[in-house]
Formats: C-alpha cells, sequence, structure tokens
C-alpha cells in the first residue's frame, strides 16, 4: 500500500479545506466558471472535488464532448476549470455546503476515450465511476460508498475510503484498495495484475477468473478465509488483508 487509511484521511481533509479556501479566491477573481459545462477541448485528466451528495462520472457511445451538471434548482452550485488538458471541477460554494444540501454531480464522457486519470476526492459523497476507459482511477473519500462498474483501468485503480464500501466490476489491471471498517468486493473480468486490498474490519470478496494464479495469493486474516481458485500457478502479487473480517476468493463464473 502506498499509504495508510488514518494518513488518506488527514491529507484528504487537509486538502478539501484548502480546495474551498483557495477556491474562494479563485471564484472572485474568475479563474473559474459557474453552472453547467459542456467541454469541447481535449482532456487528458479530470479532478473532481466534491463534499457531500455523490459524484458519476458516466461513459456514453453518443458522447463526442465532456458535459457536467448538477441537481440543484437553486442557481449554479458547480464550477470548472481548465488548466493545460486538465479539467477541475469544484463546489461553486466552498465552506457552505451544508447550505448547498447533498448535491450528485453528473459528468458524462466518451466511453471511447482513454482518459489518463480520473481523480476524485470527497468527504461524504458517494464516487462512482460508470462504462469508462482510463489508465488510472484515483478515488478517495471519508464516509462515501465508491465504485467502479464496467469500466476498463489498464493501470491502477487506487480506492480508498475509511468508512465506505467499496465495489469494483470490469477490467483492471492494478488493484490498490484500502478502507477501514467498509467492506471491499471486487469482480475481474480478466486477470489483474496485481492485487493489494487492505481492510481492518470489513470483508473482502473477490470473483476472479477461474485461470487466476491462485499460487500468488497470499491472505492475513483472523476471520474465516476460503479460495475456490484451483491454478497453482505464481508470478503474481495478490494481497488480501483483513483484521477482523473475512476473506473469499471465488470463480467468476462468467469468466471461465
Amino acid at each position: 500500500m502506498k499509504k495508510t487509511v488514518v494518513f488518506a484521511s488527514i491529507i484528504l481533509a487537509f486538502c478539501l479545506a484548502l480546495g474551498g479556501c483557495s477556491a474562494v479566491d479563485r471564484m472572485a477573481s474568475g479563474a473559474y466558471t459557474e453552472g453547467d459545462a459542456v467541454i469541447t477541448e481535449e482532456i487528458y485528466k479530470i479532478d473532481i472535488e466534491w463534499p457531500q451528495g455523490g459524484v458519476i462520472v458516466r461513459g456514453s457511445e453518443s458522447a463526442k464532448d465532456i458535459s457536467i451538471r448538477e441537481t440543484s434548482t437553486e442557481g449554479a452550485e458547480l464550477a470548472t476549470r481548465i488548466i493545460g488538458s486538465v479539467l477541475y471541477i469544484r463546489s461553486a460554494m466552498p465552506g457552505k455546503e451544508d447550505e448547498a444540501g447533498e448535491k450528485t454531480l453528473m459528468v458524462i464522457v466518451p466511453s471511447d476515450y482513454n482518459y489518463r486519470e480520473i481523480e476524485i476526492r470527497t468527504q461524504s459523497a458517494n464516487a462512482g465511476l460508470r462504462m469508462l476507459k482510463a489508465s488510472r482511477a484515483d478515488i478517495e473519500t471519508v464516509s462515501g460508498k465508491i465504485s467502479v462498474i464496467a469500466c476498463d483501468i489498464d493501470d491502477e485503480a487506487e480506492l480508498e475510503s475509511i468508512s465506505g464500501s467499496i465495489t469494483v466490476k470490469g477490467n483492471v489491471a492494478d488493484y490498490d484498495i484500502q478502507t477501514e471498517s467498509g467492506s471491499v468486493e471486487i469482480t475481474a473480468d480478466s486477470i489483474p495484475d496485481d492485487i493489494d486490498i487492505e481492510t481492518q474490519k470489513g470483508i473482502i470478496i473477490a470473483y476472479l477468473p477461474a485461470e487466476t494464479p491462485a499460487g500468488s495469493i497470499k491472505a492475513k486474516t483472523e476471520g474465516s478465509f476460503s479460495n475456490d481458485l484451483t491454478n497453482t500457478a505464481k508470478g503474481k502479487h495478490y494481497a488480501f488483508e483483513s483484521e477482523t473480517g473475512s476473506v473469499f476468493i471465488l470463480k467468476n463464473l462468467n469468466k471461465q
């Protein structure tokens, strides 16, 4: 693991606080544009900070540009900015999120474009990626749930939550997942290059293709452990750790 959950939570809270304060100045100076947006520029990275409610980044076969909207009916609540080829999406009311209520941010992207990175940081907001391609997915929440569904991540999915559950289904080359009290469930449609999953109190369930080299699996838990895979080959790094929960390795019956 690159960092512990506790360390990540401290950094996350610090960054959100700094982002909120500096966003006030940036909004005042006109650096950000408020309101729903359509982005026609070529974007390599999407960087989102959204405190509460929900964040969904979804791929669409019919989309040619990136469209951004949120659920507010009381005027603009989001703000966007492009620096180089990086798209930044923030709350337009930094420091006043409680007044704005729980808003859902929806970002629609072309499903055939492979982004270099999609990064999302939230406090209590649930964060999800759907039907898209990216080299990296980097998502951090404090109490929100994280889900990555029907996505192709050809490098690393680095996902961290303090108390939220984490669910991943699709093609991911490298899983790097941490949660303190949330459970983790992954369903791999292809054999991963690397798996590193750690939770203190949650249950870990991993559905892996039948030919996954089970000899590479190392599990550390005080709870129950089971492994249904029969291929004894090695050569990969698959680490599962749950201090008080259980670890279950099962065959993905849809991928024989």
